[in-house]
C-alpha cells in the first residue's frame, strides 16, 4: 500500500490526546515552510502547490527575455485541471484578478523550496490551513494528491479539509491536518492541488519530520 492509500485510509478528525501531543511536539521541533496564496479574482482557482514532475518554467518577452516559473502548460496538456502553480511570479487569471503567492520568510523562496524537494524528499508531519482573510470557505475545499509519471495518470486521492474541523481551530481561523501516520512525502513525483476561492487569501504551513 503506497502512502496515498494510507493517507486516504488513516486521515480523520478523531483527534486523541496522544495525537495532539505528538503534533505539538512535531510543530515545536521540526522544519517548517509557510506560504500564503491570495486570489483577487471573483472565481475559484485550482492551484498546483506541488507540481509533480511537470515543468513550470517559461520564457516571457524577447528583449529582455525573462524566465519565470508559473506556467501550467505541461499540466494542462496532461489533462490536469489547474489554472495556476505555486510561484513567486504573479499569475494573471482568466476573467480578471491575480493569484499571488509568497513565502513567509523572504530568505527562503518558493522556488528554492520546490527545487530542494526534487532531490531531498520531505516527510510531512502536519499541514496547517489558515483562512487569512477570515473567509472560512477555504475549509470547504479539498486537497488532491497524485503520484505522477510521464506514462499514465494514476487516480487522484482527495482529502476534505473540513474533516479536520474542530470548534477551537475554526474560531482561530485555522485547521491542523495530522499527516505523520500517512507517510506523505513531498518530492518531484507528487502532484498536490488545492482550490482557492475568489477574493480569498489562504495560508498553508508544512511541518516536516526530517
Amino acid at each position: 500500500m503506497n502512502y496515498l492509500d494510507l493517507a486516504e485510509k488513516n486521515l480523520s478528525n478523531n483527534f486523541t490526546g496522544k495525537g495532539e501531543k505528538k503534533m505539538s511536539t512535531i510543530a515545536a521541533t521540526a522544519n517548517m515552510f509557510k506560504v500564503d496564496i491570495a486570489n483577487t479574482g471573483t472565481t475559484a482557482v485550482n492551484v498546483a502547490i506541488i507540481p509533480g514532475h511537470y515543468p513550470t518554467l517559461q520564457v516571457l518577452g524577447v528583449d529582455p527575455a525573462v524566465l519565470v516559473s508559473n506556467s501550467v502548460s505541461e499540466l494542462v496538456n496532461a489533462g490536469q485541471n489547474v489554472q495556476a502553480v505555486l510561484s513567486s511570479e504573479p499569475t494573471t487569471l482568466t476573467g480578471g484578478g491575480t493569484l499571488t503567492c509568497s513565502a513567509s520568510d523572504p530568505a527562503y523562496t518558493i522556488e528554492s523550496f520546490l527545487n530542494y524537494i526534487k532531490t531531498n524528499p520531505m516527510a510531512v508531519g502536519q499541514m496547517r490551513i489558515r483562512a487569512n482573510t477570515g473567509n472560512v470557505s477555504v475549509f470547504n475545499n479539498k486537497f488532491k494528491f497524485q503520484k505522477t509519471n510521464p506514462f499514465n495518470q494514476p487516480e487522484q486521492i482527495p482529502i476534505n479539509i473540513s474533516k479536520f474541523f474542530s470548534t477551537m481551530q475554526y474560531q482561530d481561523g485555522m485547521i491542523d491536518i495530522p499527516m505523520a501516520e500517512t507517510g506523505l512525502i513531498l518530492d518531484d513525483s507528487l502532484l498536490m492541488i488545492v482550490t482557492i476561492p475568489g477574493n480569498t487569501s489562504m495560508g498553508i504551513d508544512f511541518t516536516f519530520l526530517n
